[in-house]
């Protein structure tokens, strides 16, 4: 009779414990890595019409920049940053993708900075972020015309 005692707690503790989906796990930690992606951006309005590559950079870098044109850039509002590599004018591939949102929270008037890499998604330090465009304060921390955006 003790073979039986020692199956049925088994069988009880089995029964009991949640059941985990292969990749279940993988997938929230993931999610963490990845918070704030800006899903679906390349949908939203593109604001410049030609690959943007600025004369002051010691690196050559493209840029891409969206938006999803919430009115007066009011809390909602995403503006997302695509940075490309970029050898002997051409594009290539995908760098950073940097996203500024407008929480209505903090000291930079609203705006949050995150930073992700381009090809695993992973956030990143947004330290450089924040860098340049507390020097943009004047301009609501935009390097854009507002009423491109």
């Amino acid at each position: 009779m003790r073979p039986l005692l020692i199956l049925i707690p088994l069988v009880v503790l089995i029964a009991g414990c949640p059941r985990i989906r292969k990749g279940e796990v993988k997938a929230t930690a993931e999610a963490v890595e990845t918070a704030g992606w800006p899903a679906g951006y390349q949908t939203w309005k593109k604001v410049n019409d030609e690959t943007l590559v600025r004369a002051d950079d010691t690196v050559q870098v493209a840029r891409e920049l969206y938006s999803n044109q919430t009115p007066d850039l009011g809390p909602g509002a995403v503006l997302v940053k695509e940075e490309y590599s970029l050898s002997g004018g051409v594009k290539g591939a995908l760098k950073s993708v940097a996203v500024m949102r407008r929480t209505g929270q903090g000291d930079t008037n609203g705006w949050e900075f995150l930073v992700y890499d381009g090809q695993t998604r992973q956030r990143g330090d947004n330290s450089r972020c924040v860098g340049c465009h507390v020097l943009q304060e004047d301009n609501d921390y935009l390097f854009s015309p507002i009423d491109t955006l």
